[in-house]
């Protein structure tokens, strides 16, 4: 493993690889976006049929990206935690158009580009948890999207894992009390406990709907289990759903039920909070 000591940047050796650059440069062409995201579900749709048990899970990104578009309003005012790329941040501005938007990624090339892209948005180079330091932090070379405060897992090829020193903050720290959000989205590869713990006071006051990733193996590897994920939740008067679940007015997820939807055959990798 390389580790390398860039406080202030991240290593520019690490910048887009091909695969990131193509798809950065489809993310806000309306007719190629669409082109990609049928190819993607045709892809898993294949898949689905290999192995039908996962059916659900193949069809995730299209309850997710339903979710979205029935609970944001014209003025909708959304964070992106993890913002990669920007493709969920693009659904925000495009359903949203006149809300503020607010996007965090802690990787430097993709902030920058993300600035540059979305002059709108207002974007934080930071790495989310529940306390102001520094922490070191995972890049995947080759799946630059997996990367995170979160050591890769054990299935992840060590020589792929480059790591640096990168500065965290609390949420709470860089979204003023009282200022509006409605919807947050949060994709940080194991480390959305932290996350979670840091926006205490925004959940509190503004109760916002939260689409989170979560699954067993990036929770192992941050030494975080499902149960903590669901009190958390519970402690704040949030109900965890299937996004599929929530979509068709099923119930909550019980504490065994959000467990169980981790274990294999996968429901999802995604989840939906809202308050009871």
């Amino acid at each position: 493993m390389d580790t390398i000591s860039l406080p202030e940047k991240s290593p520019s050796l690490n910048g887009p690889s091909l695969s990131e650059r193509v798809k950065r440069r489809l993310v806000k062409v309306e007719s190629m976006r669409q082109l990609g995201t049928a190819y993607r579900r045709a892809v898993r749709s294949a898949k689905a049929i290999k192995t039908p048990e996962l059916a659900s899970f193949y069809a995730e990104d299209i309850f997710c990206s339903q979710v979205v578009e029935r609970l944001l309003r014209v003025d909708s005012c959304c964070i992106d935690v993890g913002a990669h790329i920007g493709s969920v941040l693009n659904q925000f501005l495009q359903l949203a158009p006149n809300g503020r938007h607010i996007a965090v990624e802690p990787v430097a090339y993709k902030a920058q580009w993300l600035r540059t892209q979305y002059p709108e948005v207002t974007v934080f180079d930071v790495a989310l948890s529940d306390k102001e330091s520094e922490a070191i932090f995972h890049q995947l070379t080759k799946q630059s999207g997996y990367s995170s405060l979160t050591p890769p897992s054990l299935d992840d090829d060590d020589e792929n894992d480059v790591t640096w020193s990168v500065k965290t903050s609390l949420l709470d720290h860089l979204i003023p009390s009282g200022q509006r959000v409605d919807f947050i989205k949060i994709d940080v590869v194991g480390g959305e406990l932290g996350v979670l713990k840091g926006s205490t006071r925004i959940i509190a006051e503004q109760k916002p709907a939260i689409l989170f990733e979560s699954n067993q193996f990036c929770l192992q590897a941050a030494d975080v289990n499902s149960e903590e994920i669901f009190d958390f939740f519970n402690s704040v008067g949030y109900a965890i759903y299937l996004p599929q679940g929530w979509l068709h007015q099923q119930s909550a997820l019980s504490r065994e039920g959000f467990a169980h939807s981790m274990e294999y055959p996968f429901t999802t990798f995604n989840y939906l909070a809202v308050p009871v």
